[in-house]
């Protein structure tokens, strides 16, 4: 068999884009204006959480991704967790959809900011795109 005879593995994609996003945090023990906020995009992890619906042949797989974002301030840091939850459609199994080592996730965090509301409560602000590929 040539290589050129091979199947091909097919790409299935999604996006997910959120805008002017609010999110109100409690962080105790952490005062004081915020000088940084920055996300650990190397800490992110993503897990199928299952079938979120069918459209035909294909099936509404949804992925709870979790993406590490640190604050800084005088003298004190602190770390929250962002969660999303894209979906990817594809006529696949569950199988192929949990243990496939060909899902891909790029996040792009833009906009990150956070003010305080009172003592020890923080608004983050930011935006979006979470992208998911699977080669399968």
């Amino acid at each position: 068999m040539l290589f050129a005879d091979l199947p091909r593995p097919k790409l299935y994609r999604s996006q997910l884009r959120l805008r002017g996003q609010r999110l109100s945090l409690s962080l105790p023990g952490f005062d004081g204006p915020v000088s940084k906020v920055y996300p650990l995009l190397s800490r992110c992890r993503v897990s199928l959480l299952g079938r979120a619906g069918a459209s035909g042949a294909l099936t509404r797989w949804q992925y709870l991704v979790r993406v590490p974002v640190s604050l800084l301030g005088d003298g004190s840091t602190a770390l929250t967790i962002l969660r999303f939850r894209p979906e990817l459609s594809t006529p696949l199994p569950e199988e192929t959809m949990r243990f496939s080592g060909g899902l891909h996730v790029d996040v792009d965090l833009t906009d990150l900011s956070a003010a305080p509301l009172g003592p020890g409560e923080y608004e983050l602000r930011f935006s979006a795109c979470i992208r998911l590929f699977l080669s399968a």
